[in-house]
């Protein structure tokens, strides 16, 4: 292979074929009938096609509605099946999907949608007066407003039933022109001022997010997550639940988290993994002591959120599963560190090390400058007691 090969095919495949749209199409070919997503709550069940059945009516019905390329459609949801929709209906339509903390009053709401220039605002039925308050203090006002959910839908609203009745079942259009650089999925976290701060995750990066997990922690399509976390928090979409259904598994969906609940689906659904803190698997383990559960079909606990002592890892080792994770992240930048089953208990308390694809120096903080991980002069002395600046280098990053 000399000079003289043209070695733009490769641009085009990832270009084309690292997108979370193109994955959605190769399970489809493997396990169409495949149950993808569960929502108890609302007594739904979606096999792999349904979802991208029912995603491509929601992209198609945005584009009726006059979306275009890169236009905002917010969602405003507790975890429920609609949420997967719109997350994948925006990807096929080549929209972006900032997803907002449902627990935002409409000050801040308002102040969100204007920032992401919102062109359709979808809302949870029981957030219906927050969402009413919020689109009348907003200075952009959605094209199209749509509640999720069983009630009564406000005027000039529409249900997201009706939203998407009689829509094509067939790709839209804009499907075949979907890019590894599309903005996707926009995420809003708090920041040191206490107001939230938005980025946004491309095509890429959440393919590459999900293969970094899959081979983290493990998944495949044998795989059941239990998705307690937030939907709309890093923690609990690219973490334990988009990777999931990246590699052909299948997600159980809590709206609300309650720890005898949580158990009982474990044992019902046959439950192999979980991503949650650690306040959340001591409270399981209260409630397995008192009223114990099947949960031998659990394959991997991960911890993230705060520290995991030892005392903690080791009731989680023996009342819930052994194969116990800590991981460690920032919102924008996923995982940083892991420590894995094998490294615990012994190393409970501690970070751990890098991921596979991650760089972490410890800088010294007393130069009066910033101290530079370029610089091996200016590293921090790895004795166990000099104080430091953490810096990374991810290779999945906004």
């Amino acid at each position: 292979m000399g000079k003289n090969v043209d070695y733009s095919i490769f641009k085009e495949v990832w270009d084309k074929e690292y997108t979370v749209t193109r994955q959605l199409h190769r399970i489809c070919l493997k396990w169409p009938d495949k149950v993808a997503i569960i929502d108890p709550v609302r007594k739904k069940e979606l096999t792999y096609k349904q979802w991208n059945e029912e995603a491509n009516q929601f992209a198609n019905a945005l584009l009726d509605a006059g979306l275009t390329t890169y236009d905002a459609v917010m969602g405003d949801l507790f975890n429920t099946y609609e949420w997967f929709i719109l997350f994948m209906g925006c990807a096929k339509a080549r929209c972006k999907f900032p997803s907002m903390n449902f627990m935002l009053p409409e000050g801040q709401v308002c102040r969100l949608m204007d920032d992401s220039e919102v062109a359709v605002f979808v809302y949870d039925a029981a957030l219906k007066d927050m969402a009413l308050k919020a689109i009348e203090m907003a200075k952009i006002k959605p094209k199209v407003c749509i509640m999720c959910g069983p009630g009564e839908v406000p005027k000039g609203h529409v249900s997201y039933e009706k939203f998407i009745a009689g829509k094509s079942k067939e790709a839209p259009k804009t499907e075949k022109d979907v890019s590894w650089l599309d903005p996707l999925l926009g995420l809003y976290t708090s920041g040191t001022t206490g107001v939230p701060k938005g980025f946004t995750l491309n095509h890429g990066i959440i393919f590459f997010d999900n293969m970094m997990n899959a081979g983290l922690n493990k998944f495949d399509e044998t795989c059941v997550s239990l998705a307690t976390n937030p939907l709309f928090h890093r923690g609990g979409n690219t973490t334990g639940v988009l990777c999931v259904l990246h590699c052909g598994g299948s997600v159980v969906i809590m709206r609300a988290f309650d720890d005898n609940l949580a158990l009982d689906l474990i044992e019902k659904y046959k439950v192999s993994h979980m991503v949650s803190a650690p306040v959340i698997y001591e409270r399981m383990c209260q409630a397995q002591e008192k009223k114990p559960r099947n949960v031998s079909s659990l394959r991997a606990l991960v911890s993230m959120g705060s520290p995991l002592d030892k005392e903690s890892c080791l009731r989680c080792m023996k009342i819930l599963c052994p194969g116990v994770y800590n991981g460690y992240g920032t919102a924008d930048q996923h995982w940083v560190t892991m420590l894995k089953p094998w490294e615990l208990p012994e190393r409970a308390g501690t970070i751990g090390l890098a991921i596979t694809e991650d760089i972490i120096k410890l800088v010294k903080i007393d130069l009066g400058r910033r101290g530079d991980p370029n610089n091996p002069a200016d590293d921090c002395p790895k004795d166990g007691a000099t104080e430091g600046e953490i810096a990374l280098r991810t290779m999945r990053t906004p």
